[in-house]
């Protein structure tokens, strides 16, 4: 018995020093935080969940040729955001966006084939941008405002409603849960102009960090998105969207939060 409690001690142990080294290094090889993302899957859920694992490993084997950012763009994927701080810089596929820019997304999602590829700058004076996620939108209908529909749920083995959240919302911003966020636009480069109401219930356009800079109609619609900030003509609208349930998938990069958070600590806000 006293040599059972001895192995169940040191096993506790090494488990606790194991989880706590992969959480505060920042490994630097893409293969290291895969093999991280698998030991979190394991430890926290069992051999149970096998099946999320096998999951984790085909959206791995599908994206792995989009280690290369060039591969991505040449394949249609087009920054539409700056770097999000806990999130990174995002690529979203053009077959999600029509070439007036309005939204063309729906309620079609396949795991191997994500709207969204997130990016990293590991060395921001010389940029080599670094995948580290895989993303999932679906919009936001009036059937499914209070939680993400069934197609959702069904990506991935496991799933609930609170794995995914809504984008855009107030919480991703400087801004109290008295402002509502209807929209947003998009612009060539990662520039994002808000569609907000504020706590007066006034219609206004956002985009941090100077606040809000002019008034729209309450349409989400291209149309409504500004083509000058502050007397400086912006780049070309790439997309104009209501609200839509995201979901990352931290596939080549460790998130001690795990592995379906919408934020990850380890992405460093001061990257770009």
């Amino acid at each position: 018995m006293r040599r059972l409690l001895q192995i169940s001690v040191l096993f506790f142990t090494t488990l606790f020093f194991i989880s706590c080294d992969s959480i505060t290094n920042s490994p630097k090889k893409s293969a290291e935080d895969v093999n991280t993302v698998e030991q979190h899957v394991t430890a926290a859920h069992l051999p149970q969940q096998a099946g999320l694992n096998k999951a984790l490993a085909e959206v791995r084997s599908a994206t792995a040729k989009y280690q290369n950012v060039e591969k991505a763009e040449s394949d249609g994927y087009v920054q539409f955001s700056i770097h999000v701080p806990g999130m990174g810089i995002h690529y979203l596929n053009d077959s999600a966006f029509n070439s007036d820019g309005t939204s063309n997304l729906d309620k079609n999602l396949n795991r191997e084939d994500p709207e969204i590829l997130v990016y990293v700058d590991d060395d921001p004076q010389s940029p080599q941008r670094r995948l580290v996620a895989a993303e999932y939108a679906v919009p936001v209908f009036p059937d499914n405002e209070e939680g993400p529909p069934a197609e959702a749920l069904d990506l991935f083995p496991g799933l609930d409603e609170h794995d995914w959240h809504v984008h855009p919302s107030s919480h991703e911003l400087p801004l109290d849960d008295s402002w509502t966020i209807h929209g947003e636009c998009h612009y060539e480069g990662g520039l994002g102009v808000f569609l907000a109401e504020d706590p007066n219930g006034d219609f206004v356009l956002w985009t941090p960090p100077t606040g809000a800079f002019g008034s729209w109609s309450g349409t989400v619609e291209p149309a409504q998105c500004p083509s000058s900030l502050g007397g400086n003509p912006l780049p070309p609208l790439l997309l104009a969207h209501g609200k839509w349930w995201t979901l990352h998938a931290w596939v080549w990069y460790d998130n001690p939060e795990g592995v379906f958070h919408p934020t990850n600590p380890r992405v460093n806000p001061g990257q770009n």
